[in-house]
């Protein structure tokens, strides 16, 4: 939470200037659900680890713990979309009918994503110790899951669908790069841009990719109490660079036109 919160400090003037002063949009829309959205998870995180230092009712624990999921799941989908948008509008021209096959490939990867997450949540379990001691019981409430628990496939297809953008990038990045090589082409506006789009976009995914594989691995060799030990990083990292992308493009985009103008 403390790096959204120290880049949410150090991003919001740009936010003003870039998101709150144009008009409404979808891409706005979206960008403020997902930027927002984190302060209403550390709401019910705080509920949760207060009302966990006196008592708690498995059934408050299980509310509250599933409400927080929901949102994480939620929010890194609406932060997903926003970096598919970017994807498809540098890329469209490199691909026929990309609209389709990024939707196509959307619903394969996030439906069954959902199912196992819901899945998750009717086989949630609680560890011993919440209940068997009262000493023990007023000082955390820690859901497990079973062992039929399929959690590890929510990290592994998003890892998928964050792969097959990247390689989306690279492929339709690379000549650009290349040509501007070839050409030693000096630093400028355009290839400012396409920095921001390709490199720092794919830069971005792989750290995603790489805290995605972090996590599968913890939940398949850590024990079941520690399987979202990751989930609040991955969280803040979606919302974060995500923020950071669309602001970095609109910035750039407003130099350009400032350029031209002038």
């Amino acid at each position: 939470m403390a790096i959204f919160l120290y880049d949410y400090i150090l991003t919001f003037g740009m936010e003003v200037d870039l998101v709150w002063s144009v008009s409404p949009s979808l891409i706005n829309i979206l960008f403020l659900f997902q930027r927002y959205i984190p302060f209403l998870d550390s709401f019910f995180l705080v509920l949760y680890v207060g009302i966990s230092s006196t008592t708690m009712s498995q059934k408050t624990c299980l509310a509250i713990m599933n409400t927080v999921r929901w949102m994480h799941i939620i929010g890194v989908t609406t932060s997903e979309l926003l970096l598919t948008f970017r994807t498809w509008a540098v890329c469209q021209d490199r691909f026929r009918r990309l609209s389709w096959i990024l939707i196509a490939f959307m619903v394969l990867c996030y439906i069954p994503i959902y199912l196992v997450v819901s899945d998750m949540f009717k086989f949630t379990l609680y560890s011993t110790f919440f209940s068997e001691s009262v000493e023990l019981s007023s000082r955390t409430c820690a859901p497990i899951h079973g062992s039929s628990s399929l959690s590890y496939l929510v990290f592994v297809l998003g890892s998928v669908y964050q792969a097959g953008l990247v390689v989306l990038l690279v492929v339709v990045g690379y000549p650009h790069y290349k040509l501007r090589m070839n050409r030693n082409v000096a630093v400028s506006s355009s290839s400012d841009i396409l920095n921001i789009v390709f490199g720092q976009g794919i830069l971005y995914y792989l750290a995603l990719m790489f805290v995605s594989t972090a996590h599968v691995i913890v939940v398949l060799a850590a024990p079941a109490t520690f399987s979202n030990l990751l989930m609040p990083l991955m969280r803040v990292l979606h919302v974060t660079l995500t923020s950071r992308t669309i602001l970095d493009i609109r910035q750039e985009m407003r130099k350009q036109t400032e350029i031209y103008s002038s």
